[in-house]
């Protein structure tokens, strides 16, 4: 009869939460929406200072979403962005239009930023630009659901750039306190930290670890963690989504001739106004985009 009782909860629990996003991420329950008109703004930044943009770095940060929208967290990078961009004198251009995507376009850009970007975002057209770009030797900086399952239609993108199959995440409880492990302190994203520090995030979970294919940054200790969830695909069932000792959630690779960073924090606005953070994300973007000498 306790048994019972406690799956008929999960089981409404699971509804209720279904419902509750179902009332504020409408956009989840509902077809994807496609870009096919470029942003007016960067029509006119192309047609009039191309020579002027290409004399200084230039970051595009996109935060399309066509599914979950961490509004918190998209809005805190922005602005941590935008304060980065003033302070080296960086040419920030910010959009939710995936029609940017095009080679005329991505030309401008030394480096280009998915920032909580979710779902298929992109037209196929759009998708081989991009492909074209990284492979060619462009930079870019995944940010948390950047790398979540809303991308995984698009097989290279989660194969070759994330290099991670998403399994979800902790929902019980969501939020937790961890401490994090540097791996690489010579990295220069990585350089500012002491080798263990704590942080809490929504921590992101995959199918197996990455460490055979990118170079591990940072890694979280599940121990004291409580990593489950539910699933609602299967009667509010509770899965354990814990990776065990290799649980990483930082790390950068290339892609052709091009660099990846991918950081699975960053639910929240208040990550991205961490210093250790800030400083990150900034030396990250310097990395992709080899905008320093020592790069």
């Amino acid at each position: 009869m306790v048994i019972i009782v406690l799956l008929l909860i999960l089981f409404l629990m699971g509804k209720l939460l279904e419902w509750g996003l179902k009332q504020d991420q409408p956009q989840m329950f509902s077809e994807p929406v496609y870009d096919e008109v470029p942003p007016v703004l960067l029509d006119s930044l192309l047609d009039n200072n191309f020579l002027t943009l290409k004399r200084v770095p230039a970051i595009l940060v996109f935060s399309k979403t066509n599914g979950f929208r961490h509004r918190e967290g998209i809005e805190g990078a922005k602005t941590m962005f935008e304060s980065l961009a003033e302070e080296h004198d960086w040419l920030m251009y910010y959009t939710e239009n995936g029609a940017v995507f095009s080679a005329k376009n991505l030309q401008l850009f030394d480096v280009v930023i998915w920032s909580n970007t979710t779902g298929p975002a992109l037209t196929e057209d759009q998708s081989l630009a991009f492909r074209a770009y990284l492979e060619g030797g462009g930079g870019f900086v995944a940010i948390h659901s950047a790398g979540d399952a809303s991308h995984s239609s698009w097989s290279w993108y989660q194969d070759e750039v994330i290099r991670a199959k998403f399994t979800g995440h902790s929902l019980l409880p969501q939020v937790q306190l961890a401490k994090v492990t540097i791996e690489a302190s010579s990295h220069p994203a990585m350089a500012h930290f002491p080798v263990e520090w704590e942080h809490e995030d929504e921590w992101y979970c995959f199918e197996q670890s990455p460490r055979a294919r990118v170079d591990v940054l940072a890694t979280i200790d599940e121990e004291g963690m409580t990593m489950l969830s539910i699933d609602m695909r299967d009667g509010a069932k509770i899965r354990d989504l814990s990776m065990g000792d290799d649980h990483p959630v930082i790390w950068s690779h290339t892609v052709g001739e091009g660099r990846v960073f991918y950081s699975a924090l960053g639910h929240y606005a208040s990550t991205y106004e961490k210093p250790e953070i800030r400083t990150m994300l900034e030396q990250a973007v310097i990395w992709v985009g080899r905008l320093s000498e020592n790069n």
